[in-house]
């Protein structure tokens, strides 16, 4: 049986946000990876407002039916014509697909058994809502801390049940927006607090 790994990153520019889309497929049946990048149109060939966001990753076959993700990161790359320091901030969505890639209406949980996950909610993020805010303001040509040290999936684990042979699929959602002042608030309804490194949902 073969298994796949799938990374897709899809760049969607808005004002002075810039979204990035990393996606993690792991199927049930050798190993083929792959990278496409997109914009939303032509035109942003050109990224306006200097910011512009990597996810980083490691992928890593243990044994036949033990698959690993490690070392999740975002850098802010420096531009040739512009750079900005940024917020980061990330929202991770699991699911199941079948061999033709449909979503499957099964739960899907990074807690479910044969999945391990080793994540920093400590000491570089804070998870609010079901995103993980990064702590500290990211400098042009800087990449924050592992997010995610390891994911790991071991098929082996599902034999039996109704997600054998499917394919488990890990959506990494990392958003970046331009320090100014009052931009998290506006863009996020986020409050950053830079002495105390923190983060807090605006008060309505």
């Amino acid at each position: 049986m073969k298994k796949y790994l799938s990374l897709l990153a899809d760049r969607k520019i808005r004002a002075a946000s810039l979204l990035l889309v990393a996606v993690l497929s792991v199927a049930v049946s050798g190993t083929l990876a792959y990278f496409i990048a997109a914009t939303d149109s032509i035109q942003n060939d050109f990224i306006p407002a200097g910011l512009s966001i990597v996810i980083h990753e490691e992928f890593e076959r243990n044994t036949e039916n033990v698959y690993e993700k490690r070392n999740v990161t975002v850098e802010n790359e420096v531009l040739p014509n512009a750079a900005s320091s940024a917020f980061i901030r990330v929202k991770l969505i699991p699911s199941w697909r079948d061999a033709s890639g449909a979503v499957v209406a099964l739960p899907a949980s990074l807690s479910q058994p044969g999945i391990t996950l080793d994540i920093d909610v400590v000491d570089n993020f804070n998870l609010i809502d079901g995103c993980y805010y990064y702590k500290y303001v990211l400098a042009p040509g800087e990449t924050t801390p592992p997010l995610i040290n390891s994911l790991t999936v071991d098929y082996s684990a599902f034999t039996g049940t109704v997600y054998e042979g499917l394919v488990f699929e890990l959506t990494v959602l990392a958003e970046g927006l331009r320090d100014a002042p009052g931009a998290a608030e506006a863009a996020w309804g986020m409050a950053y607090n830079k002495t105390a490194h923190t983060w807090s949902p605006v008060a309505p």
